[in-house]
């Protein structure tokens, strides 16, 4: 169970999960709408929750068109070098 104070936090890092997102999921037309579903599904009480029908109706879930075999290559491509950009030393390998 998500504690009330955990999503406040939540939703006080929202944007920025956003923000990364947005740098790996390929520009297309439907990226507004897997975020506005994946909120949805994150909502914090269980009202304001889809429903597994809820998602099965969304636009997301029902204008998907696949992507092609470039496009897969493509965004893995893309999500490659945004992990190489973010790679961080931590302290222990700095010591060797």
């Amino acid at each position: 169970m998500v504690l009330p104070e955990q999503y406040k936090a939540f939703l006080f890092q929202k944007q920025k999960f956003w923000t990364e997102v947005d740098k790996l999921l390929p520009n297309t037309g439907h990226k507004e709408h897997f975020k506005d579903l994946i909120d949805k599904m994150l909502a914090q009480t269980p009202a304001e929750r889809l429903t597994i029908e809820g998602v099965q109706q969304h636009p997301w879930y029902t204008s998907v068109v696949p992507l092609t075999l470039e496009e897969v290559k493509d965004s893995f491509r893309l999500r490659k070098q945004a992990i190489s950009a973010r790679k961080v030393v931590s302290p222990a390998s700095r010591r060797r």
